[in-house]
């Protein structure tokens, strides 16, 4: 394949928030009154897993490029304010070896710092390169579990006391 197709996409929907905070409400499906989105609290570092298949194409030469969709939350703003977010990568099914879908077999997490426009509700698109060495072995034609996490007890995260982070999509692009 080559360098730069799109080789995953998520929507809202597929994303299942992990149990720590799912069963308070907390990672939940919201809107920025533009789209769907699923959305991640402050102060707390949450997360948010989609399985989807890779194209049998993808060659993950030197990794991949998630790119992600993110807006403020308009009901608890944060312009202007810095968020930190980590993307990761798990093998479901890899040969013999069927992992169940849990944190256990994700890859190293990448993060950026990004700085949230200064206008509440604005989308801003975050690319996030991710290493092959990163990506724990995964392959063309294979099932994945892509994490996405707000790491909110981070101290480059200023979204403040109320800040909410809301995923609008999210796409993997391949490097060859």
């Amino acid at each position: 394949m080559a360098n730069g197709n799109k080789i995953l996409e998520f929507d809202p929907i597929d994303f299942v928030p992990e149990t720590t905070l799912a069963a308070s409400g907390d990672n939940q499906i919201s809107s920025n009154n533009l789209a769907r989105a699923i959305s991640f609290p402050s102060k707390v570092d949450s997360a948010a897993n989609a399985v989807g298949r890779l194209s049998d194409t993808a060659s993950l030469g030197i990794g991949a490029t998630v790119n992600l969709l993110i807006s403020d939350d308009p009901n608890n703003p944060m312009p202007g304010k810095f968020v930190v977010i980590g993307v990761n990568f798990a093998p479901l099914g890899v040969s013999a070896n069927y992992y169940a879908p849990t944190t256990a077999a994700l890859g190293t997490e990448v993060t950026a710092t990004v700085l949230m426009p200064a206008v509440s509700g604005q989308t801003l698109p975050v690319s996030i390169a991710v290493p092959v060495a990163d990506m724990n072995g995964l392959a063309a034609n294979a099932w994945a579990m892509l994490r996405v996490r707000r790491l909110g007890t981070n101290a480059s995260d200023t979204g403040g006391p109320v800040g909410r982070v809301l995923l609008i999509g999210a796409a993997v692009i391949d490097h060859a």
